[in-house]
């Protein structure tokens, strides 16, 4: 910012930090570029976790397609265990997690990024994957969804736990791709790898399509749709042309939000019900749904419109049909469009491939140590950044991108006040730094902690219930400002009420 507008009038000051020559250290370029690839070296991460490299693991791989029944396989061994740790990729999979546990008389808490649920003399813990604790012994810990490991931007979280969790028992769900990659680090790691395979419980069946028309949409159906704008379309059009009630879910509607339209869904006692939904109801919801109906076999990424890969086609369809203890209930998949049908057979026959790399992030400390090393006084966002580019690993790991972090790092520059720790903390704050409503909030509460004053919200809810898509997009991004003061909450009670 200082560097664009260095030749702009500017409606505010801009602090000016002052230069400060580099210290000199023995060896000068020598030792500090030694310094540096200390600093960035990611290729043996399993050595940063002592602790549970000093025990022997067992990890126990259930992998499957989806309605397998691998996940519940975990469960119960982490229900049968003295203490337990479960880790899932979203808070409503924690929640559901700890209330079975509960309702099972095991004494369970719940820790995610935004709710702390103590239970005096808990032996389990549900949490999201991200608040998963390295330090603690457990007997048994769950990892849901372990294909995450590739994920580009949280696929380190899971890296993380796998390596580093302290249990003598380590359980892992998820897809089969996963399984080459898990044989590696379980070989990294000195644990052993036992593998258990699964096979879908209930059949899964490729019909006909619907020739575009809504009007066959039936009860129970759940017509799957990669934007909100198109979501809401969708539901307004098979609404007007049936008497059929529809529910909708994705992924930027709150999680209670999510559960509720979730439950209206399943109500049994409403038979003409259907859902509208994207590509969230690929984990963490409970839906009884007979059959998936894709609008569209392409997805908006964030970046370009591109085709939906064999393994989301599987997770998505693969939700058609349920297992119960009554019995078997099939599931059926097609197409809203005829010519969509050639491909989503394409996907569900396609082989998967193997899951190559696990994502790493650095910690603090290393980002720290990166800092030291450059010995000159850099801007947060280009610590991140730097460490990003001349981050080392092998042929197992990759860096996950840091351009989230960079972003909100980037807003939290006029605040000098603010420690490394604290802009290190900041940065990972659940906000969209090319939102308005989240930029604006990040900085005032960035001045707040820094000042050491107490943090406010700087808006009031909106006074009515959102009339147009726009109006609802706001009131998304404002819920989410308040799920960020919950987060920030957790880590600076101080300043936040």
């Amino acid at each position: 910012l200082r560097r664009a507008c260095s030749t702009l009038p500017l409606p505010f000051d801009v602090p000016k930090v002052p230069k400060v020559p580099p210290p000199s250290l023995p060896g000068g370029r020598k030792e500090r570029t030694k310094l540096l690839r200390r600093a960035t070296d990611l290729r043996d991460p399993a050595a940063f976790f002592e602790s549970a490299r000093a025990i022997r693991r067992t990890i126990h791989a259930h992998l499957g397609p989806t309605n397998s029944g691998k996940t519940h396989a975990a469960l119960e061994a982490l229900r049968g265990a003295r203490s337990g740790v479960y880790g899932g990729p979203l808070r409503l999979l924690a929640v559901e997690v700890h209330d079975r546990l509960s309702a099972d008389g095991v004494a369970c808490g719940l820790l995610t990024g935004q709710e702390r649920r103590l239970v005096e003399g808990a032996s389990h813990l549900a949490c999201t994957v991200e608040m998963c604790s390295t330090e603690t012994p457990v007997e048994v810990a769950v990892l849901d969804e372990i294909q995450m490991l590739g994920h580009p931007e949280r696929g380190w979280a899971w890296t993380r736990a796998l390596l580093g969790l302290r249990a003598e028992s380590v359980h892992v769900c998820g897809s089969a791709d996963a399984l080459p990659l898990l044989r590696s680090l379980a070989d990294a790691c000195g644990d052993e790898l036992v593998e258990h395979s699964y096979e879908r419980l209930t059949p899964l069946t490729a019909t006909s399509a619907l020739g575009g028309e809504l009007e066959r949409v039936r009860p129970g159906d759940c017509v799957v749709a990669f934007s909100r704008r198109e979501i809401f379309s969708l539901r307004q059009r098979i609404e007007a042309s049936s008497s059929l009630s529809c529910s909708v879910v994705y992924g930027s509607l709150p999680p209670e939000t999510r559960k509720a339209q979730a439950a209206r869904f399943n109500d049994s006692t409403q038979p003409e019900r259907v859902l509208v939904a994207s590509d969230a109801i690929g984990m963490g919801l409970n839906l009884n749904i007979r059959r998936v109906v894709f609008s569209s076999l392409d997805k908006f990424d964030g970046e370009a419109v591109r085709p939906l890969t064999p393994s989301e086609v599987r997770q998505i369809a693969g939700r058609a049909g349920r297992y119960r203890a009554g019995g078997a209930a099939a599931g059926e998949v097609t197409c809203l469009h005829d010519g969509d049908m050639r491909r989503l057979r394409a996907g569900l026959a396609a082989p998967l491939p193997p899951l190559e790399r696990a994502g790493l992030a650095p910690s603090f400390e290393q980002l720290d140590a990166f800092d030291r090393a450059e010995l000159r006084r850099l801007p947060f966002a280009d610590v991140l950044a730097g460490f990003e580019e001349s981050a080392r690993t092998d042929r197992r790991y990759f860096c996950c991108t840091l351009e989230p972090a960079v972003r909100l790092a980037e807003l939290l520059e006029l605040e000098p006040a603010l420690t490394l720790a604290q802009r290190h903390t900041l940065s990972q704050t659940p906000l969209d730094a090319h939102n308005d409503l989240h930029a604006d909030a990040l900085a005032s509460w960035a001045k707040a902690i820094g000042r050491g004053a107490p943090a406010r919200l700087l808006h009031a809810p909106p006074s009515r219930p959102p009339r147009s898509h726009s109006e609802l997009q706001q009131l998304e991004a404002y819920f989410q400002t308040l799920d960020a003061y919950k987060w920030l909450a957790q880590r600076f009670p101080r300043a936040f009420s």
